[in-house]
């Protein structure tokens, strides 16, 4: 529906191949559906935006697109294309997922630190942060300390300055991670042992 404007003939296609049939004939879908695809009407929010669920989503799809980039790594041995002897694919039919329950030393400090400052209403922090992480860390340790500081900023931004400072995970990841095997390892018939 929404590429419509842009290619009309492929989605009236679409329309009358797919959805069309599925949404005229399904009793929870609640709306009038027409033929022409040019007549229906835009869909409309049914609910309002659920911050766990999409907290919950964004960390699945992340989980995925980990658990395979390691599993490519693992088969080469964690070698690059030309280096060095080129050995066959290994087959891994196991694959472990840890799952930490709060943020490591550092980054809880790091966020205890930001907590004590004031953002403005663009959720931009006021004040000299840098000075206040790099007196808190030695050299080694605030080079990295900066790193997630600048991550968490950028959450601000977007999320607001409660979701990129909260302690704890306003869901629990393992549980989370337990519900969703068929989707992480979906397409992955070789590994077996999760």
């Amino acid at each position: 529906m929404i590429i419509n404007p842009i290619i009309p003939h492929f989605s009236q296609y679409c329309w009358n191949k797919y959805l069309y049939p599925v949404f005229s004939k399904s009793k929870n879908y609640g709306r009038d559906t027409v033929e022409n695809l040019n007549n229906q009407a835009w869909p409309v929010v049914s609910a309002p935006y659920d911050k766990i669920a999409g907290d919950r989503l964004a960390f699945l799809k992340d989980t995925k697109s980990s658990i395979r980039l390691a599993l490519e790594k693992a088969k080469t041995g964690g070698k690059k294309k030309g280096k060095g002897p080129v050995e066959e694919p290994k087959e891994l039919s196991t694959c472990v997922v840890f799952v930490a329950k709060e943020y490591p030393e550092f980054q809880k400090k790091c966020l205890t630190i930001l907590q004590g400052f004031e953002f403005d209403a663009e959720n931009k922090i006021v004040g000299d942060h840098v000075a206040a992480i790099r007196e808190a860390f030695d050299k080694k340790a605030a080079g990295l300390a900066m790193k997630f500081v600048s991550f968490q900023l950028n959450i601000a931004l977007t999320e607001g300055k409660e979701a990129a400072l909260k302690l704890e995970s306003s869901f629990d990841e393992g549980d989370c991670i337990e519900q969703n095997k068929s989707f992480l390892f979906e397409n992955l018939p070789q590994v077996k042992t999760i």
